[in-house]
């Protein structure tokens, strides 16, 4: 006596194995897959929220406006002493400063030439007309 399965019925070898149906197969694929789109759309939804909601840090932040200022080179005078003095937190370090001095006053190396004036950016709070 033979048994009725649903869906198809394979015969391999001396075995018989029950071969879902393709409905059968879709809908246990879907339960697999509902956590993970589950978990995707989450954290979609709190990237976006984040995202829009965010608080901007800038608003304590008083503006700062650049300003450009001569320096006159003495025998001492280094470019690093300058940099030293007038960097502030605008720059990401003493290298970037003194690359600017030296792309502002044509220099091409760090060197400074005595009796000369150099011109130097600068940032303050102040705004001056």
């Amino acid at each position: 006596m033979m048994k009725e399965y649903k869906g198809q019925t394979t015969v391999t070898g001396n075995t018989r194995r029950n071969v879902p149906s393709t409905k059968k197969h879709a809908r246990k694929a879907q339960r697999r897959h509902f956590p993970f789109a589950s978990l995707l759309l989450l954290c979609l939804a709190v990237i976006a929220v984040l995202r829009f909601t965010s608080v901007d840090a800038s608003a304590d932040v008083p503006e700062r406006y650049k300003y450009y200022t001569n320096v006159y080179v003495d025998r001492d005078t280094t470019l690093w002493g300058v940099a030293q003095e007038y960097i502030s937190d605008e720059y990401a370090s003493a290298r970037a400063y003194m690359e600017e001095v030296k792309s502002i006053n044509h220099l091409p190396d760090d060197q400074l030439i005595y009796g000369t004036t150099i011109c130097v950016p600068y940032y303050s709070d102040e705004y001056r007309k």
